[in-house]
């Protein structure tokens, strides 16, 4: 090139972006050991003096393209470790602090938490116990050791035999079917009996389990409980008495309109208040049957089941009709009519509406009973 030697092409070459990289030979006469020198210093990669061989030249020439292309690739190899370096060491940050969250967490949690490994037979493959995996301080304190002491322990198994003996069964099946286990338990210490509420959920070849102490609810519910039960014996108590009070009044009334009959008391203003006064106290009983029925209601577990309406609500009506068969009643029941309902509960409210309209309507010379049954949507 003009004005320039080998040495500052060269140099202009590598100071270029585009071609810094490429590989640059010397192809010269000068054959001294400072000419070769300064050809590498300035970047050259190989120096050929003349004369030369041809088939050396392509020789050194497919050399250094070889030696090129492995540096490239040694680069790129050096940026991925970078790359993955960077991003492992990024990894251990986040699990650092992962660690350090779940720590707090086990450390300041005010309910048992722990991980438990199944330890299988080599033999048969049956668990036959659980080692701790992870352990927080509140399940520590139940063995009376501290948590680093439990990790890898086998202390599970004898530890539950002591609670109750079906417990490690039930572990073994959330391991082996994956379905949860939720149970309150009853714990004797040595200090004092506790109730423990806990969560045991399928976790790798384990489960990880929650306990929390419903000690305080459990006694609150027991007690309450206790003052339902003497509440519904009181209740029953004050309903008997009252019911029998009631009785008293009614047969009193019966005696009194008697005796006013007897005696030819024609007054229409008395007659109509014996009878507001039988219909009072029937009512009275009424409503006390209601609330002792409904009392039996709420105590009693709903089961749904697919219910045949007009089937219970005939028998309702041939009992009715045994007791007065000299009542002029016509049925006009809907058949095959069934829904899903609690048998129990349902018979019990269409006894009570029936026998009202059978009740109500006594004094009429023909009653019609006509049932039907319908669905209606909610509209909220």
């Amino acid at each position: 090139m003009p004005d320039l030697n080998g040495y500052e092409v060269c140099e202009r070459l590598k100071n270029y972006p585009k071609t810094k990289d490429i590989p640059i030979i010397f192809i010269s006469a000068l054959n001294e050991v400072f000419d070769k020198v300064k050809a590498f210093e300035v970047g050259g990669i190989d120096y050929i003096t003349k004369p030369f061989q041809e088939e050396e030249v392509l020789a050194r020439v497919k050399s250094q393209l070889i030696i090129q292309k492995q540096r490239k690739l040694l680069e790129i190899e050096q940026e991925n470790l970078k790359q993955e370096i960077k991003q492992r060491q990024e990894a251990e940050a986040i699990l650092y602090q992962s660690r350090a969250l779940i720590s707090s967490i086990l450390n300041s949690s005010l309910d048992g938490i722990a991980a438990m490994e199944a330890l299988r037979d080599r033999r048969t493959g049956n668990i036959i116990d659980f080692s701790c995996l992870v352990v927080n301080p509140v399940i520590a304190r139940a063995f009376n050791q501290e948590p680093q002491d439990l990790i890898g322990k086998l202390v599970f198994k004898k530890f539950l035999n002591t609670i109750n003996d079906d417990l490690f069964a039930n572990f073994v099946d959330v391991v082996e079917t994956g379905k949860s286990l939720e149970q309150d338990i009853y714990y004797s210490d040595p200090e004092e009996g506790k109730w423990y509420h806990f969560i045991a959920v399928k976790l790798g070849d384990g489960f990880a389990i929650t306990v929390r102490d419903i000690t305080e609810r459990k006694n609150l519910e027991l007690t309450l409980e206790e003052t339902n039960k003497e509440l519904e014996t009181f209740s029953y108590s004050i309903a008997h008495d009252f019911r029998s009070q009631l009785e008293t009044i009614e047969s009193l009334t019966h005696f009194l309109k008697e005796e006013y009959e007897d005696d030819n008391y024609t007054n229409q203003n008395a007659q109509d208040y014996f009878e507001l006064m039988f219909q009072s106290t029937a009512r009275t009983q009424q409503i006390i049957k209601d609330l002792l029925m409904l009392s039996k209601i709420k105590k009693n577990q709903i089961t749904l089941e697919l219910v045949h309406l007009s089937n219970i609500v005939q028998e309702i009506l041939m009992k009715l009709k045994i007791k007065e068969p000299q009542r002029k009643v016509e049925l006009v029941i809907q058949p095959n009519v069934t829904a899903p309902a609690d048998q129990i509960f349902l018979t019990m409210a269409l006894e009570h509406l029936i026998g009202n309209a059978w009740k109500y309507s006594s004094k009429k010379m023909l009653v019609i009973l006509n049932l039907e049954f319908y669905l209606q949507k909610n509209k909220n």
